[in-house]
């Protein structure tokens, strides 16, 4: 009987996962008209309130194959830790009860002269995001992840995030004969509240100013027209609240790991250090972007061309921090595991005393994108005939990924039983980035046929070619890090150390050889058929046909495959 009930509760345990999402969102609108007034046109209020419960529960039974240890503790220290059982049930609830909040007033003025007149709109917006959820939830001696180093984390423990806007637009019309200008210069400003004193924009607003004119010329005819136009602006991208109260990092080093057959004779010891990531001098990702413009006309066809150049130089990224880390390394010779009545007694256990260096992650502004390119569109006139119109857009993008400051990188080597990273890590000032490009173009053939209330498109995707190429890196380190956490700078002489000279890295050429896909392209369908006024069909076939050679790229070839697919839509309108 005793077996048959353990049996039997064994079988009950079951995998399971459950996840559950419920939302409330409330908006409001509040608007005046001013029509009889000559300079206030009108003034808006709009405020909302959003909150969600977003639950997820999962049971998972956890087999082990081999002895697993975690470390138990959330205070540092030294610490026992735990060998988890072959076999175990572990249960893990992630709850997020995140809340917005957000509130906007505008006001629209208007008034003009001879030749010009102005709309301007000015505004304030403040916005409030907090999660109110347990975060996740779960026994630490029984993790779903035998192999974590996590603690639970609790989204309360977030402070709420208070953004404050300013924003004021003036949009400018003015003509002098059969010329008209139009320019639209504004700015807005952000900040960033509810921060404690050591943030560096605490309270410190940032101001994004733009401006863009359009000159349309007099038409040459009556069938030609243009319009020339171009602008720059800034845009600064707070970070996340996430990345300003980022969750400790728990760094666990094992001092002591005895096994024994017996399983109440075992022990692990650790030393367990808590550190803060967050970056306190933390500044908003800034981006610059101008761009020019054409817009030609003639007889029902059009053809837009813009280039534009964009770079941002302080874009967040997870950058290596490096620190040392002293702990005891205990000796387990001389341990008789005959003579043990339990586990060894550190007191009884000689030491050695060790130092070791170890990396995190840590938000900064480190990351810079350099981007420009052309894009492209041309529309025809419909060809009554027929019934077709022409449609071509395209694009040629360059763009620059690298990061904008040194960083830190360790070498797995090992010499004379020391593993070089523990002791010492390089500081390389080089590029960690690609340059990229890409020519793709869309042709897209629209029929309409009124009569039979019948749309038909075919578009042809072609992707002309795309490049990648890694950015040349200089293996030789500017500085390195040793155990007193001192920063030294990295000499001729220590290219001749038994350990530090391993901190030069070399490169194969083939590494930053430019990697180039050549043309491809595929052929789309789409039938639209309207029944009434109220009920729409469409079939579409995506890919139905595809042109993608086989090409070589360093020695080896690269097989492409294309897989169509097809689908159907409904559309009721009421």
């Amino acid at each position: 009987e005793m077996l048959r009930s353990l049996v039997g509760s064994e079988m009950c345990i079951r995998d399971s996962y459950k996840a559950s999402y419920n939302a409330l969102s409330l908006g409001n609108t509040l608007r005046a008209d001013y029509n009889h007034d000559q300079t206030i046109k009108f003034l808006e209020l709009t405020t909302s309130l959003s909150s969600q419960t977003d639950k997820i529960k999962q049971t998972k039974v956890v087999q082990l194959d081999r002895d697993r240890t975690v470390p138990n503790s959330l205070e540092a220290g030294e610490h026992d830790g735990l060998f988890l059982p072959y076999k175990y049930t572990a249960h893990l609830l992630v709850d997020g009860k995140p809340f917005r909040a957000a509130a906007k007033l505008k006001t629209g003025l208007s008034f003009s002269g001879q030749r010009i007149t102005h709309r301007v709109l000015l505004g304030t917006e403040w916005s409030m995001d907090k999660n109110y959820g347990r975060g996740q939830v779960y026994d630490i001696n029984r993790p779903l992840n035998p192999t974590t180093a996590l603690r639970p984390t609790s989204f309360r423990e977030i402070p709420a995030g208070h953004k404050l806007s300013l924003f004021a637009e003036d949009n400018i019309n003015l003509s002098f004969g059969a010329h008209l200008f139009r320019f639209t210069a504004g700015v807005r400003g952000q900040m960033q509240m509810n921060l404690n004193r050591r943030y560096l924009l605490r309270n410190k607003m940032y101001f994004d100013p733009r401006i863009s004119a359009q000159w349309h010329l007099p038409a040459i005819g009556p069938k030609i027209t243009a319009v020339l136009s171009g602008g720059i602006g800034w845009q600064t991208k707070m970070p996340t609240l996430q990345q300003l109260h980022p969750y400790k990092i728990y760094n666990d080093i094992t001092q002591l790991n005895y096994f024994h057959l017996n399983p109440d004779y075992r022990r692990i010891n650790i030393r367990t250090y808590i550190i803060d990531p967050t970056n306190y001098d933390l500044k908003p990702a800034r981006n610059r972007k101008w761009e020019i413009k054409s817009d030609l006309s003639y007889a029902g066809n059009n053809l837009v061309v813009t280039y534009f150049q964009e770079a941002t130089h302080s874009g967040f990224r997870s950058s290596t921090e490096v620190a040392p880390y002293s702990y005891k390394k205990y000796n387990t010779d001389n341990i008789d595991p005959n003579a043990l009545q339990g586990p060894p007694d550190l007191a009884d256990l000689q030491w050695q005393a060790d130092t070791i260096l170890q990396s995190y992650g840590k938000t900064t502004n480190g990351s810079s994108l350099l981007k420009k390119g052309i894009e492209f569109q041309f529309v025809s006139h419909r060809i009554e005939v027929l019934k077709t119109k022409l449609t071509v857009n395209g694009a040629w993008f360059h763009t620059t990924y690298k990061n904008s400051r040194p960083m830190y990188y360790s070498v797995s080597k090992v010499i004379n039983n020391v593993a070089l990273n523990d002791k010492y890590i390089g500081y390389y000032n080089w590029n960690d980035g690609s340059v990229k490009q890409q020519f793709n173009t869309t042709f897209i053939l629209d029929t309409r046929l009124k009569q039979l209330g019948l749309t038909l498109s075919t578009w042809i995707e072609c992707m002309w070619f795309s490049s990648s190429r890694r950015m040349r890196q200089n293996g030789v380190p500017t500085a390195y890090m040793d155990v007193t956490g001192t920063l030294h700078p990295y000499t001729e002489a220590d290219r001749e150390d038994i350990y530090k000279k391993w901190l030069v890295r070399e490169y194969n050429d083939e590494l930053f050889k430019k990697t180039t896909e050549p043309f491809y392209m595929y052929l789309n369908f789409k039938a639209s058929k309207d029944f009434g006024k109220y009920l729409n069909l469409s079939l579409f076939v995506d890919r139905i046909l595809d042109y993608t050679p086989n090409y070589d790229s360093n020695g080896y070839t690269i097989r492409r495959n294309v897989n169509p697919y097809f689908g159907m839509e409904l559309n009721f309108r009421l």
